[in-house]
């Protein structure tokens, strides 16, 4: 029989993640079933990335100093918001996928779920739309945060209102 070690949540990754969400506009909703297709860049409807809320993390200075990776069309390394959005403007209908620093492959909930030290149950939970079939319609990235911030003890308060320029992340 093979034991398998227990993954360690990564609080500090889990965090900043949530506070990325949580500076997004009130009521901005993601889409958790989207993959890896451009849609209309962020700040559109759907912001169009590799499980939306991680795209998002992807997209922040400090998570990408941690090693949590966005790429696109040939694997060029996107490096902001108005990157992202110059890059699907350009290439309409791309590919984008989730990569972490070091690591050539990426398999959507194995190489992200990693990075935030939870395993793929944890991860179905929190970045699928499966996780949030309680609510009505999509989940804003404010339920996303609040969900993390609850499930793993992040001490964080919401603040009240979000910031209406948020959406520029790492512009």
């Amino acid at each position: 029989m093979t034991m398998t070690k227990a993954l360690t949540p990564n609080i500090p990754n889990l965090t900043r993640l949530a506070e990325v969400l949580f500076a997004l506009p009130q009521g901005w909703k993601i889409d958790l079933d989207t993959y890896a297709t451009a849609g209309e860049g962020v700040g559109t409807h759907a912001c169009g990335t590799t499980v939306c809320a991680i795209g998002y993390g992807a997209l922040d200075p400090v998570l990408m100093k941690r090693g949590l990776r966005m790429t696109g069309p040939d694997d060029i390394l996107i490096k902001s918001v108005a990157h992202f959005n110059a890059v699907v403007k350009a290439n309409p209908g791309s590919d984008f996928g989730i990569k972490i620093k070091g690591q050539t492959s990426f398999a959507p909930g194995v190489t992200d779920a990693a990075f935030f030290g939870i395993d793929s149950i944890a991860w179905n939970a929190h970045f699928q739309d499966c996780g949030y079939g309680h609510l009505k319609g999509k989940p804003t990235a404010r339920d996303v945060a609040m969900k993390l911030n609850k499930t793993f003890k992040l001490g964080l308060k919401a603040p009240r209102k979000s910031r209406a320029k948020a959406v520029e992340i790492a512009a």
